[in-house]
């Protein structure tokens, strides 16, 4: 039995399909971050190689590095804060602190000033990264899932 092509199918898809039909919900956006990061968990157990969850995660960055955004608003979700000075040769964090994660309301097209508006009043959870920048993560989330649909669960080994 292939434990992680199931936990994807019967646990993440849901999750995250939930968040994107309702892409203002933070709640719904820190879930779909767990759930998706934790398929390492499931893909190391798939493995059966002696890989950690961090190498296996890494190597997800490598070909999807949204993953890392992924991971870090998992965490944040769980512990509040990050940091960076436990991580050693780890890839960095790009958040310290869950209120980092925002759903932000853009005014509608016709309650805004003129040519300012958006079109069905967009809104959308936002992650203010350190850096300043303020990446979608329904972008971020739609890449990783993405990434994953096509993933060949049954050869792990893909990954290294």
């Amino acid at each position: 039995m292939n434990v992680a092509h199931s936990y994807f199918r019967e646990t993440v898809k849901p999750t995250v399909d939930e968040f994107l039909h309702d892409p203002f919900s933070v709640r719904r956006a820190r879930l779909a971050a767990i759930v998706l990061y934790h398929l390492v968990d499931y893909l190391k157990a798939q493995a059966n190689q002696g890989w950690g969850v961090t190498k296996i995660a890494e190597a997800i960055a490598v070909k999807c590095p949204d993953f890392l955004l992924v991971r870090d608003v998992c965490d944040a979700s769980k512990h509040c804060i990050l940091t960076n000075e436990t991580r050693g040769n780890k890839s960095p964090r790009v958040l310290a602190h869950s209120d980092q994660l925002d759903a932000t309301s853009h005014d509608g097209l016709f309650s805004a000033p003129f040519g300012s508006g958006f079109f069905a009043e967009a809104s959308y959870v936002w992650i203010k990264l350190d850096d300043g920048s303020w990446p979608n993560f329904v972008d971020v989330v739609s890449n990783v899932i993405s990434f994953f649909d096509i993933f060949d669960f049954d050869e792990v080994q893909v990954l290294s």
